[in-house]
């Protein structure tokens, strides 16, 4: 699974990666492997499989990897910023909440023109690109 195909509208999405992310041993985020009712009634609630539900658990919350690709979205050029800029960038993708609906609206192909809705950085980038 890629960050770009995690679906927005399940907020449960955010509260499974935080919960997992405090879960230190790998052990305990392998009960998303196994059967029993509770894993069987997340995974069917999310309708994904356990690997995408392994992989999601992994996040770190302040991951920053779909920034590239909203600046691309939007039309700029991550190698032309500005180091600080980037760095900036990157602190308020960090600390962002809407990392799930960021990649549903990038694997749409949408994110060009939706970014100002949910993004943090949407009035970075709208400076950035002149607007």
């Amino acid at each position: 699974m890629t960050t770009s195909s995690i679906p927005a509208r399940w907020p449960l999405f955010d509260i499974l990666s935080q919960w997992a992310s405090a879960c230190a041993p790998q052990g305990e985020r392998n009960f998303l492997d196994q059967g029993g009712e509770e894993p069987q009634r997340i995974r069917a609630h999310l309708r994904r499989t356990p690997a995408d539900l392994r992989w999601l658990a992994g996040r770190d919350p302040g991951h920053t990897e779909l920034l590239p690709h909203m600046l691309w979205a939007a039309g700029l050029d991550e190698s032309r910023l500005a180091p600080a800029t980037r760095d900036a960038l990157a602190r308020t993708c960090s600390r962002c909440r809407s990392k799930a609906h960021c990649g549903e609206e990038l694997a749409q192909g949408r994110a060009g023109d939706s970014y100002a809705a949910f993004c943090p950085n949407a009035p970075a980038i709208q400076a950035l690109r002149g607007a």
